[in-house]
């Protein structure tokens, strides 16, 4: 998971996942780590602007963002077991993707989330 490392809010984020990934499935990298974003492809601006996600488990890693790169790391981690599950729910990915957006607009004009 790619995360920006100048922002408090996803700092503690990382840290929260990170205590609840017993089997260690998930990793997580600075967005503003050199190189990294060229070689995923990914332009700084869509970086900044939505969180990115890369599953590893598929053929040349495969670029999640947004809504869909949340529920691909709620469904990588080991200890989210009811997290997991509501993921699943047809109508869980939409309410991500509306708290996540708002959170992430929060960050972009400065409302003291982070």
């Amino acid at each position: 998971m790619l995360f920006d490392a100048e922002c408090g809010v996803c700092r503690r984020l990382v840290g929260w996942l990170a205590a609840r990934d017993s089997d260690g499935c998930l990793a997580f990298r600075p967005l503003q780590e050199s190189g990294l974003l060229r070689r995923l492809s990914i332009d700084p601006g869509a970086a900044r602007a939505d969180i990115h996600a890369v599953d590893l488990n598929r053929a040349r890693g495969r670029v999640k963002s947004g809504a869909d790169a949340v529920a691909l790391v709620i469904s990588r981690a080991s200890g989210l077991g009811s997290l997991r599950v509501l993921i699943r729910l047809p109508f869980a990915v939409r309410m991500v993707d509306i708290a996540y957006r708002a959170l992430a607009r929060g960050r972009r004009i400065g409302a003291g989330c982070c």
